[in-house]
């Protein structure tokens, strides 16, 4: 979104939890807000996607009430899908009973960059030179 509105691109993002860029490190997510806000970018925190169709997107509150109330973006030129994500520890399973295995980063617990390049760090140290 930030590259983007630099580019002179209106944004609007479209986040289903309750906050934006909840997983940013503090000081880059408040620079990033700030930036969004002071080019008017529009966030719409609560809402999902149901449907894009050409240049119209389809939008759902989520947060409250029984009936979801939905809303259209049109004349839409851009879409930047970010979706959420999952673990995935299949490969570590199936060789966890022959080698010493170390998960880190997304594949122990979906996280940020940084706390991925401390859990690098600290199971490169662990290793046993051999």
């Amino acid at each position: 979104a930030n590259a983007l509105i630099e580019r002179a691109n209106r944004v609007t993002v479209v986040e289903i939890l309750d906050t934006v860029a909840g997983d940013m490190e503090m000081l880059e997510r408040t620079l990033t807000l700030q930036n969004l806000a002071a080019k008017h970018a529009r966030i719409l925190t609560g809402t999902r996607v149901t449907r894009i169709d050409g240049q119209t997107v389809l939008l759902e509150t989520v947060q409250g009430g029984t009936e979801p109330d939905t809303m259209v973006l049109a004349g839409i030129d851009r879409i930047v899908l970010a979706a959420g994500m999952r673990s995935d520890t299949r490969l570590a399973d199936s060789l966890k009973d022959e080698f010493p295995v170390h998960l880190i980063g997304d594949a122990s617990a979906v996280g940020n960059a940084q706390q991925a390049i401390r859990q690098g760090y600290e199971a490169g140290m662990g290793v046993r030179r051999t």
